[in-house]
């Protein structure tokens, strides 16, 4: 009976003392509106966000809903923390937090081989892990189409921009087309590739016939285009 008759009178006071503790999820919606606030001009993927405040905390109420900052946007995705503070009375506390947004990029269809042209049917578009990505990726197939893989890859690898190049249209040694063309006028001559090159590069040719030296913009297979 003692027990019980302590009980009740200990109750209103221990709902006052509650009363006066901030709300753990003030402090978690505050951390969730700061972080995800930069994301909704992002259209990239679905976003996911998760907030491991400890429920446990004790922290005098405060007076104003509690302020949050976000992190820097290089420690945007994946764990991080954020920066919650109440202006009366004065406190500040960090909050972990995770967010992750996944993205659709290609990945290779299949096994593809060292210095394969790629085509549409060897890629796929898959959705990964953004803060996972670190090396760059693609979003497109068509971006893709065309270009050749600098080495060999699994099925499902992400392809990253550091694997992948342009045709080599010249390869050094070869023989090749000399082009110069001012307006209608244009001049073939055959010459030796002295260096190799893709599309737009530029590369050293020797004239065959003067045995000059010359310099030129690829602009096609065996093909470079000299002059003005």
């Amino acid at each position: 009976m003692r027990s019980a008759w302590l009980a009740l009178w200990l109750a209103p006071l221990c709902a006052a003392a509650a009363a006066d503790l901030e709300n753990p999820s003030r402090i978690e919606a505050a951390a969730r509106a700061a972080l995800l606030a930069d994301e909704n001009g992002d259209e990239r993927g679905t976003v996911s966000l998760r907030v491991d405040l400890d429920r446990r905390l004790r922290l005098p109420r405060c007076r104003q809903a509690p302020v949050a900052a976000p992190p820097p946007a290089a420690r945007a995705y994946g764990p991080s923390a954020v920066a919650v503070s109440c202006p009366d009375p004065q406190w500040r506390i960090y909050v972990p937090v995770r967010l992750h947004r996944r993205v659709a990029v290609v990945v290779s269809a299949r096994p593809l081989q060292r210095d394969q042209a790629l085509t549409a049917a060897d890629l796929r578009l898959e959705a990964r892990d953004l803060n996972r990505l670190g090396g760059g990726y693609f979003d497109s197939v068509e971006a893709l189409v065309g270009l050749r893989l600098r080495r060999h890859l699994a099925a499902g690898q992400v392809i990253t921009p550091g694997l992948v190049e342009r045709p080599r249209w010249v390869e050094s040694g070869r023989r090749v087309t000399l082009v110069w063309q001012d307006g209608r006028i244009a001049v073939h001559a055959e010459g030796t590739a002295l260096q190799g090159g893709g599309a737009g590069d530029r590369v050293r040719v020797r004239n065959l016939r003067s045995g000059r030296i010359v310099e030129g913009r690829v602009t096609g297979p065996d093909r470079v285009a000299v002059g003005p």
